[in-house]
């Protein structure tokens, strides 16, 4: 099934170097390889680009309407902002890999029972690569598709 693209009226596609020109070349990097994680993984039903309001210059949301999760991407100058908007089961799935994130990532997850799991990337932040490999993470974890026993494919 091929994602359906809407454009809000309120703005005009960005194109590549606008948005590295927006984000930095690191930040955009991850948008970039966050955007293919997305598609690869869950084939969105719907993409969407939006002007961010107060949170961003732009936005691009993808919609999975078979898993129910909501994924939002908030875009700045040299701003990234990660959000996934999840069914408690989701949730439990995540949870139940915990040891596999960095420490800052474990407590979000530990401490907060909330449907949301949020991600921030700022130019400046030491910590990008670590909380950029626990956002691929969690996608990889929400697209995986566990099998019931005795539906194995033959």
């Amino acid at each position: 099934m091929k994602t359906e693209l809407r454009i809000s009226d309120d703005i005009v596609l960005p194109s590549d170097q606008e948005l590295m020109d927006l984000l930095g070349e690191k930040i955009y990097q991850y948008y970039k390889n966050l955007a293919k994680t997305i598609a690869s993984s869950f084939n969105p039903d719907v993409e969407i680009w939006g002007d961010g309001s107060r949170r961003g210059k732009y936005f691009n949301g993808y919609y999975v309407y078979k898993k129910f999760i909501e994924i939002q991407l908030f875009l700045d100058s040299k701003f990234l902002k990660f959000e996934l908007w999840l069914r408690k089961m989701h949730r439990v799935k995540i949870e139940r890999h915990v040891d596999i994130f960095n420490e800052k990532t474990r407590k979000k997850f530990e401490e907060d029972g909330s449907r949301y799991v949020g991600f921030r990337f700022r130019d400046e932040n030491d910590k990008n690569d670590e909380d950029f490999q626990d956002a691929i993470k969690v996608i990889e974890i929400l697209s995986s598709t566990r099998r019931r026993k005795g539906t194995e494919p033959a």
